[in-house]
């Protein structure tokens, strides 16, 4: 791999064309052209990086805010068992919640 150029530009500086006149490079603005495109694309990596980045740290919130719902859901379910069925209703609604923001977060 070390063999590879650094930039695009370098790449295509070695080749060019041979007229009449003898070896003429690659034009500048070809050469500018493709060094904006490489940036470009690198912007749009680092952009495509950090929501990556947000994602997962909102997952990883959502996670453990619902394995607290769930310690919370038993505590109450061993204390006051009459309301089982309602706090599990009242849990299971949190949860949707919670995913709903992950997955609104994974969205543009």
């Amino acid at each position: 791999m070390s063999s590879l150029p650094e930039r695009l530009s370098g790449a295509l500086s070695k080749y060019g064309y041979q007229d009449e006149l003898g070896y003429r490079p690659v034009p500048a603005r070809v050469v500018r052209a493709v060094n904006y495109g490489v940036a470009v694309e690198h912007g749009r990596a680092i952009v495509q990086a950090a929501r990556a980045r947000a994602v997962e740290h909102v997952a990883e919130e959502a996670m453990q805010a619902a394995g607290r719902l769930s310690q919370s859901e038993a505590f109450w379910m061993r204390h006051a068992p009459q309301g089982a069925g309602r706090f599990q209703a009242i849990a299971d609604l949190a949860a949707m919640a919670l995913a709903d923001i992950v997955s609104e977060a994974g969205r543009d």
